[in-house]
């Protein structure tokens, strides 16, 4: 599957690491059927909506109910980053893996987006590096 060109991804990178070893401690052992079947629906609507260009689906296609709810409490202010990247025109926003760093999706002629949020963190004092990254349509390779 091949993703939108009129789509982007910025990174948005914090100046501290996370350990995935205590990323993983604050998981619950256990996860709700209802928590499972709510992300596998999510999955299902990312491939929806990028696939039938729709990103007004994308917000809620990135919920997440199995791992961003506690590995979110070890990333100070971001759920206010999460607010500012959707009201400066992100598409989504998402942790990404074990974190610390944060995904958002943007309209390729957003202009707005890296202003607003470079001076939310100035602002608040934090120190994140934020960039657009490419991505790969080639999938998994190996670098030689």
């Amino acid at each position: 599957m091949d993703f939108p060109d009129k789509m982007r991804m910025i990174v948005m990178v914090p100046d501290f690491m996370l350990s995935t070893s205590k990323s993983r401690e604050v998981l619950p052992s256990r996860v709700d059927i209802k928590d499972a079947v709510f992300n596998v629906s999510r999955a299902a609507l990312m491939v929806a909506a990028l696939t039938s260009n729709k990103p007004e689906l994308l917000k809620y296609a990135v919920e997440d109910r199995l791992h961003q709810p506690y590995r979110g409490k070890l990333i100070p202010g971001m759920e206010e980053i999460f607010a500012t990247a959707y009201n400066a025109g992100a598409r989504g926003v998402f942790l990404s893996g074990s974190g610390s760093t944060l995904i958002a999706l943007v309209d390729a002629d957003e202009r707005g987006f890296l202003p607003a949020l470079k001076n939310f963190l100035a602002e608040k004092s934090l120190n994140w590096e934020l960039k657009y990254v490419n991505v790969s349509r080639q999938g998994a390779a190996r670098i030689q």
